[in-house]
Order: structure tokens, then sequence, then C-alpha cells
């Protein structure tokens, strides 16, 4: 499962690069796995699950979550995935 892969693997931070509807469902495995997350907007698709990311985020001391700009359609996505194999990072 997610939940499981973020915590059973030692890395510190998360890039959530994946369809909208997930984005929640994996940063919040993320946070409650103590990582920190970077990802793409929208941070969920509603108030509600964002209010939930932000609360999460809040209660894991010194966890940070931070949206960023959607790169998904980007050319640059491909050249930084490709680098991101060469150095074997894992990403969920």
């Amino acid at each position: 499962s997610i939940a499981d892969a973020a915590g059973a693997i030692e890395f510190e931070a998360v890039a959530i690069v994946a369809p909208s509807p997930l984005h929640t469902e994996l940063a919040l495995a993320a946070l409650r796995a103590g990582k920190h997350v970077l990802s793409e907007k929208p941070l969920g698709v509603s108030v509600a699950e964002c209010e939930q990311q932000v609360l999460v985020a809040r209660d894991r001391s010194g966890r940070l979550s931070n949206v960023d700009e959607l790169v998904v359609y980007s050319d640059l996505r491909s050249d930084v995935a490709d680098r991101l194999r060469e150095y074997a990072v894992f990403m969920i």
C-alpha cells in the first residue's frame, strides 16, 4: 500500500506528481509516515481535502507540505524524471 511504502523506505520527502484526485490520499500517507510533501496543484479537489492535509501537516512537527505548479504537461517533467531515475531516487 502507499502507507506501507512511505513508511518502509528511508527518504525525507515525497513529490506528488499524480492525477489530482489522488493528491490527498498520497499526501496524507506521506505526512503520516513522517515525510515532507511537495504536491502539484491542486492540493486537493475540495476545500475539505485541503483542510485535512493542512491539519495533518501541522500535527506532524517539523514536516512541510507545499504546493508547486502543474508540470504534468511540461517537457521539463520528463527531463526531471530521467535525471531522478539516474540517481535512483525513490518516488511514489
